[in-house]
């Protein structure tokens, strides 16, 4: 299925990774896709992200979805979040939506500013995962229910709620989020292939 974004306050054309980025300001700019079946209530999952971050001041959230929409924020806080750190590491979180059910796995590994890096979050239905530039993270946890739903919208490049705001300002690219729990050689396949551009060109766009 695939699910378009709407941009917010308007995210600027950038040089991406593979073809062109979204460009964000880290302060208003992301992407937000409308709340549908197919980004929610999954047993399993691989999100993934090509990013070069500017700044780690501020948490860099990559995919967000909320269980409160400009409201005061409640535990369990998020369905699901795949963020960078303020020191770099990455944090991956989980839940059914209910108080008490998310489950966060943080990274040995940490990003670096200012220079493209390849972000994957994978959960097999029991445990989560996280990975850099293709090398699956030392780290593991134990997610075992069904991610929850709601009628929130997921956002792309930010947390906007309620005042809070945590947005990379930067670039990213190839942003995927796929409810099938991608092995550690697809993780490293897509990786190796992405990052080298002499496997891939780009023509004219075609008309439909």
């Amino acid at each position: 299925t695939v699910n378009n974004g709407t941009l917010q306050n308007t995210p600027t054309a950038a040089a991406g990774k593979v073809d062109g980025g979204m460009g964000l300001n880290g302060t208003t700019q992301y992407s937000r896709v409308t709340d549908s079946p197919s980004i929610e209530g999954f047993t399993s999952a691989t999100f993934s992200a090509w990013v070069n971050t500017t700044s780690l001041a501020v948490k860099n959230s990559l995919f967000q979805k909320t269980v409160t929409d400009g409201a005061t924020p409640t535990d369990p806080y998020q369905l699901y979040g795949f963020n960078i750190n303020t020191t770099g590491t990455l944090e991956f979180q989980l839940s059914t939506g209910t108080p008490g059910s998310r489950v966060t796995l943080t990274s040995a590994a940490t990003v670096s500013t200012s220079t493209w890096t390849y972000l994957t979050a994978t959960w097999n239905g029991t445990t989560m995962r996280t990975y850099k530039d293709g090398v699956v993270d030392a780290n593991t946890n134990t997610f075992s229910s069904t991610v929850g739903t709601n009628a929130i919208d997921l956002r792309l490049g930010a947390l906007n709620s309620q005042g809070l705001f945590e947005g990379v300002a930067g670039t990213l690219d190839e942003m995927r989020l796929s409810n099938t729990a991608r092995s550690a050689d697809w993780v490293e396949a897509e990786y190796l292939f992405t990052n080298d551009s002499t496997k891939y060109t780009y023509g004219a766009e075609e008309a439909r």
